[in-house]
């Protein structure tokens, strides 16, 4: 496992929990698998970012259309796989709330070393090299005020402050 920010440690050894309904928790029991989603996949319209526009701003009409940038982005949401744990030493209530149904869900308990442990390599195809699996802590910023400069990688282990 490979660490995002190279700046900030992370703790191998702290709690992380998993949130899951329970369809998705026996999916993992029954294939050995954790299931990761696209990055356009959540609910997060701004998963990926690096700007924000306010509500209610006037949209350029020079910006309407996609181009080759903005394709290529929308390409990466949708190849990029994410899996989210919440670090703390004890469960959440907002956590079970939120990802569990309404705490009919399983949480499971572990630590970013055993995940690693855990984790077999992964190809897309035979041939090709196997993919990283890559780990951090989420950032947290003001994507209406700052614009983030950041690789196409860091750009989502940050998120709107609107979800912090």
């Amino acid at each position: 496992m490979r660490i995002v920010f190279e700046d900030e440690p992370l703790d191998l050894e702290q709690p992380i929990w998993r949130y899951s309904k329970t369809d998705r928790f026996l999916d993992f029991v029954k294939t050995g698998h954790i299931y990761f989603a696209a990055a356009r996949q959540f609910q997060d319209p701004f998963e990926g970012a690096v700007a924000v526009m306010p509500p209610g701003f006037p949209v350029d009409p020079r910006y309407a259309e996609l181009e080759y940038g903005d394709w290529a982005f929308e390409e990466l949401r949708r190849l990029t796989k994410i899996n989210c744990w919440h670090r703390a030493q004890y469960e959440s209530d907002a956590m079970w709330q939120l990802y569990a149904g309404a705490w009919k869900g399983v949480a499971i308990l572990s630590t970013p070393s055993r995940i690693a442990a855990a984790a077999e390599q992964f190809r897309l195809q035979p041939q090709y090299g196997h993919e990283d699996l890559w780990a951090g802590n989420v950032r947290y910023v003001d994507l209406l005020k700052d614009r983030l400069r950041v690789s196409t990688l860091h750009r989502f282990l940050y998120k709107h402050a609107a979800f912090s």
